[in-house]
């Protein structure tokens, strides 16, 4: 029995302050970003916008590119799941985990920043799996939350170990 060990960092970065009109002040002037996310979801397509603020508090909302878990392989060797040959995966390909072998996946997550549940975090970030799929998996505790049967919409945390059972 393979096992895949990945380590995810989840969160926003801290965007450089930018020019721009702010109809409030009604003239160009700097905005900062204040680190507050907003997400919208369609299907699988996630839109995260950086909320920037001005001197005087009036807020402009910056789209952002769409982000999720960075993955690295923990032995520092080079698993090809997806068509790029680096240590870090984007996106995670089911059919290519089995086919290379592994039977499970385990997930450390070392940063997590906002509120991400489980079965969503799950279905963003693999691929060839549907949301109700996980759902499923994780009522029959093919999925584990720190070696527990956990509810799909549990919040994950920072510390966490999640094990995903592919067979």
């Amino acid at each position: 029995m393979e096992t895949l060990l990945i380590t995810w960092e989840i969160g926003p970065e801290r965007y450089e302050a930018v020019d721009h009109y702010c109809p409030g002040c009604g003239r160009k002037v700097k905005f900062q970003d204040s680190l507050k996310r907003r997400r919208n979801a369609n299907g699988k397509k996630v839109y995260e916008y950086a909320i920037y603020k001005c001197e005087r508090g009036h807020t402009w909302n910056r789209l952002l590119d769409r982000y999720g878990a960075k993955n690295y392989i923990e032995d520092g060797g080079s698993v090809d799941l997806t068509t790029d040959t680096s240590s870090l995966v984007e996106i995670i390909q089911i059919k290519e985990c089995l086919r290379k072998g592994f039977t499970e996946i385990e997930i450390s997550i070392k940063k997590i920043e906002g509120s991400w549940r489980l079965d969503k975090l799950l279905a963003y970030n693999f691929e060839g799996i549907s949301r109700s799929r996980i759902e499923k998996m994780i009522k029959s505790s093919r999925i584990l939350v720190d070696n527990e049967t956990v509810k799909s919409k549990t919040t994950v945390k920072e510390g966490q170990k999640i094990l995903f059972s592919l067979t």
